[in-house]
């Protein structure tokens, strides 16, 4: 957001522009899919005297372990919500090699008081599980629906020849050789798989371009794998399926007609 230092964007957190306006920071995972708003924008709450506060996004963190909440400064905090009881969650920060025994510590001596401690990395591996597991679902699905395409593109190219089987054949009674009605038909259909991929490549990448654009470069990875894999599989159905054309069945069918 403008006028936030980039430096150190935590700084806004200790402003007080306006009463009951702050300055808050939230995950970019929990602003785009959860809140629905953006940098910038104001998520109004009640404060605890009941009148409306309104907090303004001024910055997102991506991939954090803070998903699900929204950090507010400490004065702020304690201005709005006076009767709150001190910190539900605490980030505490040590040497990484001796982690789990400052956790069994922690855990034996505060247990009493409801403490759960819990590496960061664990706890951010959590909320990718849920979107990981989406992402599997639906790539499993993709690769069922490109598999059925590439079948139905076969089907359709049989009926395709079907129909126009009388024209083929007229072709072949004037002069055309084997050869060129192939190739007029494997150009035709080259096309369409080209045009049709393309089509659906650009109405994909404008609904999904806020979530291929926030995430790391897997997405386009997998866009260079599948897209020219569909093209390359079109193509050979395409070949196969023209190669069935043979100009002494068609001048068979043609004399019966």
């Amino acid at each position: 957001m403008h006028g936030v230092d980039s430096d150190d964007p935590w700084k806004v957190l200790k402003d007080d522009p306006n009463d009951n306006i702050i300055f808050g920071i939230a995950d970019q995972t929990v602003l785009e899919w959860g809140l629905k708003i953006k940098t910038g924008d104001t998520l109004f709450i009640r404060s605890e005297n009941g009148q409306p506060l309104g907090i303004v996004i001024a910055s997102g963190l991506k991939s954090s372990v803070f998903q699900g909440n929204v950090i507010i400064g400490l004065d702020n905090f304690r201005k709005y919500f006076p009767s709150a009881g001190g910190s539900s969650i605490m980030l505490i920060d040590g040497d990484e090699t001796k982690m789990d025994e400052i956790l069994e510590v922690l855990d034996n001596r505060l247990s009493p008081y409801g403490f759960k401690g819990e590496p960061a990395s664990k706890r951010l591996a959590s909320f990718f599980e849920v979107t990981n597991t989406y992402l599997e679902v639906f790539t499993i699905l993709g690769g069922f629906g490109v598999v059925l395409g590439i079948f139905g593109m076969g089907f359709i190219l049989l009926r395709n020849f079907r129909a126009r089987k009388k024209d083929f054949a007229l072709m072949s009674a004037v002069g055309y050789s084997e050869k060129k009605i192939r190739r007029q038909i494997a150009a035709e259909q080259v096309r369409m798989i080209i045009y049709g991929t393309l089509t659906g490549l650009l109405s994909g990448l404008a609904a999904t371009s806020s979530s291929i654009t926030g995430s790391s470069g897997t997405s386009f990875i997998t866009l260079l794998i599948v897209i020219p894999s569909v093209i390359i599989t079109g193509i050979l159905v395409t070949f196969i399926s023209a190669s069935a054309v043979k100009a002494s069945s068609l001048i068979s069918d043609l004399r019966k007609e």
